[in-house]
């Protein structure tokens, strides 16, 4: 009588012990899926004996980002533009602005094993120590000069809007295509279709079209603008063409653009 007693007393205890072990194995897997997740944001560690080639290798992703995310985060800021959510976190526009960024550069052939091959040329065979700051800046170089080498190659032919004032006054007709408008001042895109392009054109610059890029233009910013005519585009829709030159100048990411075009 007396042992089934102590066992139902024992009962409960058993299992508020078990309940504990359980509670306890929850929470240290949930601690180790947050550190796995936080992992994935944090400056990678590498040993000291790792060779100043392969840590090259094993920075790169990170330093490029890290590269992008201050200058693009100096560039917003200089434009009025939110970087941080209240808790401090990337808003996640100016994420996926660096991420299309880094893409962008990496389909320049700015790879890892590029930058390898641009410091061994140029910086001889950096000391392990010296590796960060050669990285670094070989980084600020490749950048300045793929960022040279696409806006000459986007903006051959292109003119002022000055100089669109004039071609248009000595133009009849108009002409169906798409149109960009490069604010060179604030390397800032807006990108448009227009059945009447010239007419639409003259219109962003005469205070009837976009107000952002009209206010930018009052204030003394300087702009490109091309022009493509669907006929030479090589497209057959109008809407196709607009959507994939708003996707190649990040347009409605970093730019003027609100959408990605018409679906």
């Amino acid at each position: 009588m007396i042992q089934g007693a102590l066992a139902v007393c024992l009962i409960p205890v058993i299992i508020v012990f078990l309940i504990v072990i359980v509670e306890k194995m929850l929470s240290s897997n949930k601690t180790n899926e947050k550190e796995q997740q936080t992992s994935q944001f944090q400056d990678p560690i590498v040993q000291d004996s790792i060779a100043p080639d392969s840590y090259v290798l094993s920075r790169f992703n990170w330093e490029l980002r890290k590269k992008l995310q201050d200058r693009m985060e100096e560039e917003w800021r200089r434009n009025g533009k939110q970087v941080r959510k209240a808790n401090g976190d990337y808003r996640i526009d100016f994420e996926r602005a660096v991420e299309q960024k880094k893409l962008s550069l990496e389909r320049s052939g700015m790879t890892a094993d590029y930058v390898l091959r641009f410091i061994q040329k140029h910086e001889g065979n950096p000391t392990r120590l010296e590796v960060d700051n050669v990285l670094r800046r070989t980084l600020d170089d490749i950048i300045r000069q793929v960022e040279e080498e696409q806006s000459n190659a986007m903006f051959t032919g292109t003119i002022s809007p000055s100089d669109f004032f004039a071609l248009r006054t000595g133009i009849q007709g108009d002409i169906v295509g798409v149109y960009i408008i490069w604010n060179q001042t604030k390397d800032m895109f807006y990108v448009g279709q227009a059945k009447r392009l010239y007419f639409r054109v003259n219109q962003h610059f005469t205070g009837h079209g976009n107000g952002d890029v009209y206010a930018d233009y009052k204030y003394g910013d300087q702009f490109r603008i091309q022009l493509i005519t669907l006929r030479e585009s090589g497209y057959d829709d109008l809407d196709k063409l607009e959507r994939d030159m708003i996707l190649r100048y990040h347009a409605n990411v970093d730019g003027y653009n609100k959408t990605s075009g018409n679906q």
